[in-house]
């Protein structure tokens, strides 16, 4: 959960309130970590995985309506540009090929 919180640039407190509305949906579970015991990790169920597949195309259109239509072709490889960097300083890494096919 601590590296979820990180990944997502937010405080573990925030994230367990967001993991705890994804529970009380049923969307994902909490499991501990046997080496730690202090530890735990969010698991997508069933139902979240559903939920995810039946609304990512409306969040993808949503995106592309709101952010990359409004751009100029050089602005997205700017805002590639900017995420990348991003990515590199958070120690991700950004794959070229997915950026460009969305």
């Amino acid at each position: 959960m601590s590296e979820l919180a990180v990944a997502t640039l937010g405080s573990r407190s925030r994230l367990s309130h967001a993991v705890s509305r994804l529970e009380q949906n049923g969307w994902v579970r909490r499991e501990g970590i046997e080496s730690d015991r202090r530890g735990q990790v969010a698991i997508l169920t069933e139902l979240g995985r559903q939920k995810l597949v039946d609304t990512a195309p409306g969040h993808v259109e949503e995106v592309r309506t709101s952010i990359f239509d409004a751009l100029t072709p050089q602005q997205v490889e700017q805002l590639y540009d900017v995420c990348a960097t991003l990515a590199r300083h958070s120690g991700d890494t950004v794959d070229r090929a997915a950026w460009e096919r969305n």
